[in-house]
C-alpha cells in the first residue's frame, strides 16, 4: 500500500542520544545483567537509525522516502523514575528548561 501511495514516507524517531552508544551489546540486547537508562536509551535510538538506513536501502526503488529524526530536547519522565536522587533533581531543573512532550512531537508531525 505504501508503495502505490504518492508521495509515501516512513517516519522513525532517534535521538542525538546515539552519539553515546559505544557498544550495542549484543550478548546482552535485553540489558538483563547491565542497565543504565541512558545507555539502554542511547542503544535503542542507534538502533532505529540503523534499521532506517537499512530500510531506505531496501526501498530505494519504490519511491517511499524513509527518514528518522531528533525531536529535539523535551521534558519526557525518562530519568524521573529510573535515576538516583541527583538525576531525580537534575531531571526537575531541566523540565524548566526543556519544551514539553507535546511541543517536542511537533518535528515527528
Amino acid at each position: 500500500m505504501l508503495e502505490a501511495a504518492p508521495g509515501a514516507r516512513i517516519v522513525n524517531v532517534a535521538s542525538g542520544a546515539h552519539h553515546f552508544v559505544r557498544d550495542m551489546q549484543f550478548d546482552d540486547i535485553q540489558s538483563e545483567q547491565n542497565y543504565k537508562i541512558f545507555d539502554v536509551y542511547g542503544r535503542s535510538k542507534l538502533g532505529n537509525i540503523l534499521f532506517t538506513r537499512s530500510l531506505a536501502k531496501r526501498l530505494r526503488r519504490t519511491g517511499v522516502t524513509v527518514n528518522c529524526l531528533h525531536p529535539g530536547a523535551a521534558a519526557t519522565d525518562i530519568g524521573k523514575q529510573h535515576g538516583k536522587w541527583v538525576a531525580r533533581v537534575l531531571h526537575l531543573m531541566l523540565t524548566l528548561l526543556l519544551r514539553s512532550p507535546l511541543k517536542g512531537s511537533e518535528t515527528s508531525v
